[in-house]
Formats: C-alpha cells, sequence, structure tokens
C-alpha cells in the first residue's frame, strides 16, 4: 500500500513540478516577447526620432540657405567664392548701386523736364486754337 500511495504523491508532485516547470517557462516567453517587443518599439521610435530630426535639419538648412541668400546680396557671395573681401564686394555693389540710382534720377529728371515742355506746347497750341 505504502508504494501506491508514494507512487501517487509522486505523480501529484511530479505534476506540480511539471506544471510549475511550465508556467515558469510560459512566463519567461512571454517577458523575452515583451522585452523583444519593447525593444522593437524603442527601435522604431528612435527610427521616427531620427527621421524627424533629419527632416528638421533639412528644412533649416534650406530655410537658412533661403533667409541668407535674401539678405546678402549673391553679387557678393559669388565675390566671396571667388576668393573677394567680402566688404570690397559689398561697398563695390553699393557703388554700382548708387550710379545706377544717380542715372535713373537723372532719366526720371529728364522725363518730368519733357513732360512739363509738353504740357506747355500743348496748352499754347490749345490757346491758339
Amino acid at each position: 500500500g505504502d508504494s501506491i500511495g508514494d507512487d501517487a504523491g509522486d505523480g501529484v508532485g511530479d505534476s506540480a513540478a511539471q506544471s510549475g516547470a511550465r508556467l515558469k517557462d510560459a512566463k519567461e516567453t512571454a517577458q523575452e516577447l515583451d522585452a523583444a517587443g519593447v525593444a522593437r518599439g524603442v527601435a522604431e521610435v528612435d527610427a521616427l526620432l531620427r527621421a524627424v530630426e533629419d527632416a528638421a535639419r533639412a528644412l533649416e538648412a534650406e530655410s537658412g540657405a533661403e533667409a541668407s541668400s535674401r539678405l546678402i546680396p549673391s553679387e557678393v557671395l559669388a565675390g566671396i567664392d571667388r576668393g573677394r573681401n567680402p566688404q570690397s564686394a559689398t561697398l563695390r555693389l553699393l557703388e554700382d548701386l548708387a550710379d545706377a540710382d544717380a542715372a535713373l534720377r537723372g532719366k526720371l529728371h529728364a522725363l518730368d523736364a519733357f513732360h512739363a515742355a509738353l504740357s506747355e506746347a500743348a496748352a499754347s497750341t490749345s490757346k491758339g486754337v
């Protein structure tokens, strides 16, 4: 009788031990899967963050280039590219602009004088008619 009791006890003990081992294995597998999922999620978030940061840097570089090209005349940038002093290139550009402004003012003055002479001639012609 004792051997049957012992065998039954061992069978229950074995079954409980096997269930405990299976439960432990299942928990470890779940933790590994969960850790792998978390690691995958972290990697995906890192990749997304890198993509956003790259896009932000590209936008900054693009908008920075646009802003600098609007603030610095292209002639000055071209002079810098050729190794010229930016101050002398800027001075030369300002002198050229001053010359163009003076020429334009002269043309406007000539047009105003022509307009006045034409208006005067038209007024004298209409009085004579």
